[in-house]
């Protein structure tokens, strides 16, 4: 019959060896304390934490009232301090869109103001400006289209000579830069 555990070897007890075992239960040891520090460390960080949850915990009936206000207020401090760069945002956001709706306004007048003209001129045969033109000639002048009618060469041109004269005294050079660099946006 054989053993199944054989006999472990003999180790001589030298001073070296002895040496050795003593660093290794030293190391041990110093692993030991440092874990030791650190569970004690974390059982210290849980209670403070089970304290603070406790003190935060608005609904907890073991609370006294005066934990339950100063965690409220605490609450709603924290979430104020959270909201501010939300807030920033949101007030950009806003003034983005109000100008974009503002833009869109402004946008859909013109296009109204263009069908109604092209329905002017649908109609008319005339642009809407100058449908006013020739009703305000009438209205205030009694000039008829017999009157239109009966003007010479000479005198269409005299007629245009002389509004663009008047158009060209009223604008600056100025303000047909701006009209045309308004106009080359679209």
């Amino acid at each position: 019959m054989s053993d199944s555990n054989p006999t472990p070897a003999r180790i001589e007890a030298t001073p070296t060896v002895i040496a050795l075992l003593e660093a290794e239960i030293a190391e041990y040891n110093s692993r030991r304390a440092k874990l030791l520090e650190v569970v004690v460390g974390l059982t210290a960080n849980r209670r403070a934490e089970v304290f603070r949850q406790h003190l935060e915990g608005l609904t907890l009936k073991t609370t006294y009232n005066a934990h339950r206000i100063k965690a409220g207020k605490i609450l709603v401090a924290k979430l104020r301090e959270e909201l501010k760069p939300l807030i920033e945002q949101v007030l950009v956001k806003e003034l983005a869109i109000h100008l974009a709706e503002t833009e869109v306004v402004l946008y859909e007048d013109t296009e109204k103001d263009i069908l109604r003209e092209r329905a002017v001129k649908k109609e008319t045969g005339l642009y809407a400006d100058t449908a006013r033109f020739i009703d305000l000639l009438y209205d205030e002048h009694e000039v008829s289209r017999d009157d239109f009618a009966a003007l010479t060469t000479e005198d269409v041109a005299a007629v245009a000579a002389l509004i663009n004269e008047r158009v060209s005294a009223r604008l600056s050079e100025e303000m047909c830069t701006e009209s045309l660099n308004f106009a080359r946006k679209f």
